[in-house]
């Protein structure tokens, strides 16, 4: 296992699941502007509808992509990114269903302001909680399956453990 590169891939991945969605979005939404020549009024309004509605969404796939990847090139072995994150999003999805079900409180309209743009701590938590289990338990079972070494990224060879 080299923990090492799967923290690389995680912060890598992280950042892409930022980027990859505001430039995709953006382009369309400019392409959009331009092909139907909206007003400059619609302009400012999709802009802040986007500033108010998008801090989620992007957090969610920072997370999903991080997390995919931080699985996927911490085991020695070669696995899928692909593979990896259908996996852990279907699994994360039944877990945060699973967990509202149970939940007390009844949910509230958030965002009742424009500056009330925050994620709560509980939101946050119930966002990144079940992706970091699955993540955890795909990681563990990869590196039992594959009797894997731990190598914490050095190459003198001399921190090297073996699980199992």
């Amino acid at each position: 296992m080299n923990i090492v590169r799967g923290l690389i891939a995680g912060l890598i991945g992280a950042v892409l699941g930022v980027v990859v969605p505001v430039v995709v979005i953006g382009l369309y939404t400019i392409l959009y502007w331009y092909f139907n020549e909206t007003s400059d009024l619609v302009r400012r309004d999709d802009i802040t509808s986007w500033k108010r509605d998008a801090v989620d969404p992007l957090v969610g796939c920072a997370i999903y992509v991080g997390l995919a990847a931080w699985a996927t090139y911490t085991p020695r072995r070669e696995f899928r990114f692909s593979k990896t994150l259908v996996i852990l999003f279907f699994t994360s999805m039944l877990l945060i269903i699973l967990l509202n079900s149970m939940r007390q409180t009844p949910d509230t309209y958030r965002h009742s302001t424009a500056e009330d743009l925050r994620m709560s701590l509980p939101e946050f938590l119930m966002l990144l909680l079940p992706p970091l289990l699955v993540s955890c338990v795909m990681v563990i079972n990869r590196c039992w399956k594959t009797g894997a070494v731990v190598d914490h990224g050095e190459s003198d060879g001399d921190s090297v453990e073996i699980l199992k």
